[in-house]
């Protein structure tokens, strides 16, 4: 293989792989259980100055509850512009200010000009709304990514084809639309298995939601029942 095939080659994997990234990182945006990825696209303003939120705080995963993480600010003072950069970001995350305490901490042992706070984030529910939304997004996102990746290919294709019909050989031809063509599969293949993952977590969260609800339904049937009775 030449080196200006070879040259296209990279170029083809090159945008592949930055088409399915970008498509994988939006999906992780789309958060069905606390992504602390999710958070780098925040943006706080801090006196006038906007700052990613990694640079004024600490994430950090809660480890008892997937669906929740905290937000440690660095300087107490920036919780209110944390909170707005948060919200501005990801308006469906619930945000509740909590003291920060060490284990076997009690607040009334906390002087108050002593006392820390953080963010506490929620992820919400799977309910049959957001259940549908969060579906159309990835079949939009996923659709954005495969036209992408199929007029790449096409072009680069082309031009390749072109390139080796003055200067090359019908078998250094075929060989070179081989290679576009398997580059093309696999990261055809791997937007494939992102987006299966991502559709099985967002209709296995709507599911366990469902089945938590009819639980609920059927506690409070029956604890109705129990009050007829008495």
């Amino acid at each position: 293989m030449n080196k200006q095939v070879s040259n296209k080659l990279a170029e083809l994997k090159s945008k592949l792989g930055g088409y399915v990234m970008l498509m994988q990182y939006r999906y992780m945006n789309i958060c069905v259980k606390a992504e602390p990825i999710s958070m780098l696209s925040i943006s706080v303003d801090i006196d006038g100055t906007s700052r990613s939120i990694e640079d004024v705080a600490l994430i950090v995963m809660d480890q008892e509850d997937e669906k929740k993480m905290k937000v440690i600010a660095k300087d107490m003072e920036d919780i209110p512009q944390i909170g707005k950069g948060i919200l501005f970001t990801h308006p469906e995350f619930k945000q509740e200010v909590k003291e920060l305490l060490m284990d076997g901490q009690e607040s009334k042992d906390v002087p108050m000009d002593q006392k820390m706070f953080y963010i506490e984030l929620t992820m919400p529910e799977m309910d049959k709304k957001r259940h549908e939304d969060m579906t159309k997004l990835i079949k939009t996102l996923h659709g954005e990514c495969s036209t992408k990746m199929e007029a790449t290919h096409k072009l680069i294709a082309a031009e390749v084809a072109a390139m080796l019909l003055t200067g090359g050989t019908p078998e250094e031809a075929e060989e070179a639309a081989k290679a576009m063509d398997d580059v093309y599969n696999w990261h055809k293949d791997l937007m494939e298995k992102y987006t299966q993952a991502k559709t099985d977590e967002i209709d296995n969260a709507f599911a366990n939601n469902q089945s938590k609800e009819k639980e609920e339904d059927n506690d409070n049937d029956n604890n109705i029942t129990q009050s007829m009775k008495l």
